[in-house]
């Protein structure tokens, strides 16, 4: 995917809170409130985009989602169903930061009254430890072998400052499937939304001194 152009980014900037030490941070999704599509997978290449570690591959051909009682008007920027499937405009915004454990997959979107194509899957691959086990809430999970469960996610500001740039600016926390985004990818996406350019897609800002949204 081209990047055309570079940022003067910090993920880092004081939230202007008393402790001034959080970090500015969002998450993106599909407005669910509003949008009503419901896709699936049609293809058997899952694999390629759904596992937690970084292995970049490529494909021949786009990988296939579908919803047949959806049209082409009913598709959001940003379509949400466990990975983020969003537009070339959403795409081109997020990786011309370069983002660390990133990959973008081609889709089409296939629906009633024709194709989407120049969509692509953002397969999220950077996974951070940096929750504040402290403020946060996580539940041992009763099976085996099975992820803890968590039903409060507080991220800690200092675990997160540790990391290179690159890997704070797209990521999820190794106890969450949310994708979080730095503040300066969240900022660019929301002048977007207020020019109506990302249809049926939010973005939920807040800090690391609050608890985070979960997707």
């Amino acid at each position: 995917m081209h990047h055309d152009h570079d940022h003067d980014i910090d993920s880092g900037n004081d939230s202007g809170n008393d402790s001034g030490n959080a970090i500015r941070l969002a998450t993106l999704s599909e407005d669910f409130d509003q949008s009503e599509v419901m896709f699936c997978e049609a293809d058997e290449r899952a694999t390629l985009y759904a596992s937690n570690d970084y292995r970049p591959c490529s494909v021949l051909h786009p990988l296939v989602w579908q919803d047949p009682d959806s049209t082409l008007a009913d598709i959001p920027a940003l379509v949400e169903k466990g990975d983020k499937v969003v537009s070339r405009e959403l795409a081109e915004l997020i990786m011309a930061f370069d983002p660390y454990g990133v990959e973008c997959y081609p889709v089409e979107l296939d629906v009633a009254d024709g194709r989407a194509s120049d969509r692509f899957i953002l397969a999220v691959n950077n996974i951070l430890d940096v929750s504040d086990r402290q403020r946060s809430r996580i539940i041992k999970n009763p099976k085996p072998h099975r992820p803890d469960i968590i039903s409060r996610l507080a991220i800690c500001p200092e675990k997160l400052r540790q990391l290179p740039l690159s890997r704070r600016l797209v990521f999820r926390v190794k106890e969450s499937n949310t994708v979080f985004f730095a503040d300066d990818i969240a900022r660019l996406v929301i002048d977007g939304l207020q020019q109506g350019r990302f249809p049926l897609t939010q973005a939920t800002p807040f800090d690391t001194s609050e608890c985070a949204p979960l997707r």
